[in-house]
């Protein structure tokens, strides 16, 4: 069974929202983490290729502003911004 399963949501959803914003900082450092090094990767893949595979430049930048992404995200919560999502419960 994965760890995200119906059972479990009741009991992630009574967690406080200090741990719930914690929980996701956590897992988004992880993300930036991962996504640093596809970006080297394909930087990698791309100089290679001395700059002519427009797929792999498509990636690049997908895989660029997808981190950029999850910056802004982590600064949210860091700043406070997206403290309301974890104080509310699902609706």
């Amino acid at each position: 069974m994965a760890l995200y399963h119906q059972k479990h949501r009741m009991k992630a959803a009574a967690l406080r929202p200090e741990i719930k914003a914690a929980v996701v900082h956590d897992f988004l450092e992880k993300v930036q983490i991962y996504s640093e090094k596809m970006i080297e990767e394909k930087w990698k893949t791309l100089k290679k290729k001395k700059g002519r595979d427009i797929e792999i430049m498509q990636k690049l930048a997908q895989w660029v502003q997808y981190h950029r992404f999850n910056q802004v995200a982590l600064q949210e919560i860091e700043d406070g911004t997206l403290d309301p999502w974890f104080d509310t419960s699902r609706k």
